[in-house]
């Protein structure tokens, strides 16, 4: 996955860092979403004994977590670059 924070925050300005949290909070939005949502198809077919489609569910599950862990670590870059900046 590519970085988040890949640019230089000294040509930025407040409404361009505003931007970008508000893209980094939608992208953590849609993941909990895609989560809560993986787990309910995961119940069903956990209920169901439907084994190939929780399989299906188990990866997504893996994959999800993968992303949001990704996430976390572009925005604590982000925060220590903009901690090097203000400093």
């Amino acid at each position: 996955m590519r970085q988040l924070f890949d640019f230089n925050f000294d040509e930025l300005s407040r409404d361009d860092l505003i931007y970008i949290l508000k893209r980094v909070t939608s992208s953590l939005e849609y993941l909990k979403d895609l989560s809560v949502e993986n787990k309910e198809q995961a119940e069903k077919a956990e209920k169901t004994e439907d084994f190939r489609a929780l399989d299906y569910y188990s990866n997504r599950s893996h994959a999800l977590k993968t992303a949001y862990d990704q996430v976390i670590s572009d925005i604590n870059s982000g925060l220590k670059i903009i901690g090097k900046v203000t400093d």
